[in-house]
């Protein structure tokens, strides 16, 4: 079996002759390139690809977004970025939020010092903001990744953040949303649906376009949302998950934090898959207790840390622990083997290789398999 269909042999409900590995390479990737040390071959989107395909592991993301976003002019963003900060300033007829982030040289990575909504009215620029978007759909860069991964790997196509998430994430933060929701519910419940309102042209398109999986990109962890995503989320997404299964989408979620409390309740609200899943040593539970908490046709996709890819971790650490996941989880047949979330800057990409070659030598038939064109990993690249 190629990469792809190990992957669609799992999401059929069978098991195939391999665990399907899949990881994502794009934050390792970005930070060669911030360094200057990505090797030549794997520049651009077809260098992107053939690095995969060296390292015999199956490519999930960035797939091209089925649609594309529109802003009004009345809604103008300046942005001022010097000397690793970065500040925002959204002017709305609703009003004005400005925004600081700072950038970490170390981890390649930029992170909030001042969220945009600071006090209730900030909210109304929020909803402005929604109200002044358009979208359109844009599928022929989907259907052209579609083609180009080919055999290796199946793209995994991006809602846009769900309600909640967008307040969390991208406006609020969690400090001044938990006071907003202490001082102001209504409003930041009259904030949710109008959110909620403005999404449903996006998932028309949603439906529409020919993924086969979709994601919710919400990066949840059960301390930071849990009980917020109850109130607040759980109908959303038995509605938006009910649409996309009417036309056929696989529909999962991207769960990178805190498992517990959490796990168990999305399969509740019709998910199909849960993407990201960490366990121990990094996540809270360990990979044996995964399986148990969830319902035996829900796909978990992930079960290896991203940190166990760096040299501060032993090679033979990751290796026990691969063995572990597999054999926690390959007689269930709904596993994908991922890194969890992401394989990390000062990974060892050559660990990736090591991966794919001992999936198949713990997986299934051992390391032999099938001769029916299954993938075998090429050179491993130099990092």
């Amino acid at each position: 079996m190629t990469l792809r269909q190990r992957l669609l042999t799992v999401f059929a409900g069978r098991a195939a002759e391999r665990v399907p590995f899949y990881a994502d390479l794009s934050y390792w990737y970005a930070s060669q390139q911030m360094r200057g040390t990505l090797p030549p071959q794997y520049a651009g989107d077809e260098g992107y690809l053939r690095l995969h395909q060296d390292l015999g592991v199956g490519i999930y993301v960035y797939a091209p977004s089925p649609f594309v976003v529109h802003t009004d002019p009345q809604v103008q963003r300046q942005v001022h970025e010097h000397e690793g900060e970065r500040i925002t300033v959204t002017r709305t007829p609703a009003g004005t939020v400005r925004e600081r982030w700072r950038y970490c040289p170390t981890s390649f990575s930029w992170g909030p010092e001042e969220y945009a909504v600071k006090s209730p009215r900030d909210l109304q620029v929020v909803a402005y903001v929604a109200q002044a978007r358009g979208v359109e759909a844009n599928l022929a860069p989907l259907d052209a990744c579609d083609r180009a991964w080919g055999e290796s790997g199946l793209p995994v196509t991006l809602t846009p953040r769900t309600p909640l998430a967008q307040l969390v994430v991208e406006w609020v933060g969690l400090e001044t949303l938990a006071a907003l929701v202490a001082d102001v519910p209504h409003e930041v419940e009259r904030t949710l649906e109008l959110l909620r309102r403005c999404d449903d042209p996006v998932y028309r398109i949603l439906e529409a376009c020919p993924a086969t999986l979709v994601e919710i990109p919400d990066n949840l962890s059960a301390e930071v949302v849990g009980g917020w995503w109850r109130r607040y989320s759980a109908d959303y997404y038995r509605h938006r998950i009910d649409g996309l299964h009417a036309t056929g989408k696989k529909v999962g979620v991207h769960l990178d934090g805190t498992l517990r409390g959490l796990i168990e309740v999305l399969p509740q609200v019709g998910l199909d898959f849960i993407e990201s899943v960490t366990p121990a040593p990094v996540g809270d539970l360990p990979v044996e207790a995964l399986r148990l908490r969830v319902p035996p046709q829900t796909i978990l996709w992930g079960g290896i840390p991203g940190a166990l890819f760096s040299p501060l971790f032993p090679e033979d650490e990751l290796r026990r622990h691969v063995q572990r996941v597999l054999e926690a989880q390959r007689a269930q047949g709904r596993f994908v083997l991922a890194s969890a979330d992401q394989v990390p800057p000062d990974g060892d990409i050559g660990r990736v290789r090591r991966v794919a070659e001992w999936v198949d030598e713990f997986g299934p038939g051992g390391p032999e398999g099938a001769d029916d064109g299954s993938v075998r990993p090429g050179p491993a690249p130099s990092p």
